[in-house]
Parts: C-alpha cells; sequence; structure tokens
C-alpha cells in the first residue's frame, strides 16, 4: 500500500465518521444550551469579539462561516439582549462594528464558569490515566484544528 493510499484511508475514516461523532459529543457533553445560556451560534459571536474586540458583521460572520442572512438575526438579538453594540467607525463612519458591552463582558465570564464546572464535572468520570489521555489527546488536536481552520480561512 503507498503513502497516497494510506493517506486517503485515514481521510475517508476522519470524514465518514470519526469527526462528527467528536464534534456531536462535545456538543452533548459540554455545549447544551443549558450549559451556555444561550445558544452556541450565538455565544460564538460573543466570544469572537471578546478575541478580537471589534469588528464587522461580515468579519464576524467570516470568522463564523456564516452568511449575512444568518448573522443579522443572531446581531439583533445579542443587541436586544444588550451584550453588543452597533458602533459606527470614528475614522470612516461607512462601517458599522459590532463592540461587546460591559453587560456581554460579564455574561461571557458567567458562561466560561459554567462550562468551566460542567467540563470538570463531566472529566470526574475519567480515571487517572484517562484523564492523562485525553488531556494528551486534547493537547495534540489543538494545533492541528488550527490548521485546518488557516487553511479553511484562505479558501
Amino acid at each position: 500500500m503507498t503513502a497516497s493510499s494510506n493517506q486517503q484511508d485515514s481521510l475517508s475514516q476522519v470524514t465518514s465518521g470519526y469527526f462528527t461523532e467528536v464534534m456531536r459529543l462535545i456538543s452533548q457533553s459540554f455545549l447544551r444550551k443549558t450549559s451556555l445560556l444561550i445558544p452556541i451560534n450565538q455565544f460564538s459571536v460573543l466570544k469572537v469579539l471578546e478575541a478580537e474586540g471589534h469588528l464587522t458583521m461580515s468579519e464576524v460572520g467570516d470568522r463564523l462561516h456564516l452568511v449575512k442572512q444568518q448573522m443579522t438575526p443572531l446581531v439583533d438579538k445579542l443587541v436586544r439582549m444588550g451584550y453588543i453594540i452597533r458602533q459606527g467607525r470614528a475614522n470612516d463612519k461607512r462601517y458599522i462594528d459590532l463592540v461587546l458591552t460591559d453587560e456581554g463582558h460579564a455574561f461571557i465570564k458567567e458562561c466560561n464558569e459554567l462550562l468551566k464546572t460542567k467540563i470538570q464535572a463531566g472529566l470526574t468520570a475519567l480515571s487517572k490515566d484517562e484523564l492523562a489521555v485525553f488531556a494528551k489527546s486534547t493537547e495534540n488536536l489543538i494545533p492541528l484544528l488550527k490548521k485546518i481552520a488557516e487553511h479553511q480561512s484562505k479558501k
């Protein structure tokens, strides 16, 4: 069997279900609405703004791979909830940035604490050896997912 054939087999395994199953289990175990208080897509918008400071709706949509038709209701709801505001740029009023409010920052902090508690509670199901494997697997997975995300953002 050639290296190319082995790579194709590995890709086939990943795309045939491993990745989908991992994402389903993460969502089921840690990201349910009850853990985050709001749907994951709304939380994702807040987290992007927390990381980047302020962005236009299009920029947030690009980072989350969401189109404007999906972003508008998300943003409208977050504005109504008081977690973000729309703010014109001082140097160019044609651009409207989305900015976290103090309430938005406080809400993210609350969600992060709830998520941390939920993850810690879930990890108690693992033995010491399983926890070490989980930690190492997560450590290995993060740079790989970042590389995939960088590759996808270039497309």
